[in-house]
């Protein structure tokens, strides 16, 4: 913020592993007319890599990196990186305005990766289009101040001006969900609509989940 209008951002320790239990916020903040444009050129959140989950893993991966377009709760989700991203992820993030939180989260557990690295820069809003939100919503940390360590807290926006349908669904499902969970899946309609859910599936508290 009010600084160089480029540079280099990277996970604590970088190159070498990060350590277990962290919480880490980095926030950029644009001039007026800017916009914030970060390149991340590696990602390894010590899992095994899946391409086709890395951006959009399951909520409960051990370790998470989530980029938002600010910090209230129904801040647009830009980028998610799990432990299923390998040492190769590459992805460039736009903000929609001129502020952009990235949220950094280790398990406590010693599986590590290397972490992240890539660069920031401020730029003319005329000349980058923002990225598209892949969700709304930014979960509460796992752990500290006033929390439960072990119940992973996630709220989930869905708004008729953005998506009018769409399918939901437990963590896991069609598999059992994880324990000690809250997600609150919240629906907003414009005036004179009303909201709709009908349920395909409901199993609850079956052997230790449903």
């Amino acid at each position: 913020e009010g600084g160089a209008t480029s540079g280099r951002f990277f996970s604590p320790g970088y190159p070498q592993n990060y350590p277990p239990g962290i919480l880490c916020a980095y926030r950029f903040v644009a001039r007026p007319g800017e916009r914030v444009r970060l390149d991340f050129h590696r990602v390894s959140l010590g899992g095994r890599p899946n391409a086709s989950r890395c951006l959009d893993g399951r909520l409960d991966d051990k370790d998470i990196l989530v980029v938002t377009g600010g910090e209230q709760r129904d801040a647009p989700l830009l980028a998610r990186f799990t432990s299923y991203c390998d040492a190769r992820a590459k992805e460039q993030v736009v903000s929609p305005a001129g502020y952009l939180l990235l949220r950094f989260e280790a398990n406590s557990d010693d599986v590590t990766g290397q972490g992240f690295a890539g660069r920031f820069g401020f730029v003319a809003m005329h000349r980058l289009q923002p990225t598209a939100p892949i969700g709304y919503g930014l979960g509460a940390p796992r752990s500290g101040p006033g929390t439960d360590k072990d119940l992973f807290n996630y709220t989930m926006y869905f708004d008729s001006r953005r998506q009018r349908q769409g399918v939901i669904a437990s963590l896991h499902f069609p598999n059992a969900y994880p324990k000690l969970c809250r997600i609150t899946y919240q629906f907003t309609g414009q005036p004179g609509e009303t909201v709709r859910v009908s349920f395909e599936s409901f199993q609850l508290d079956e052997g230790p989940t449903g």
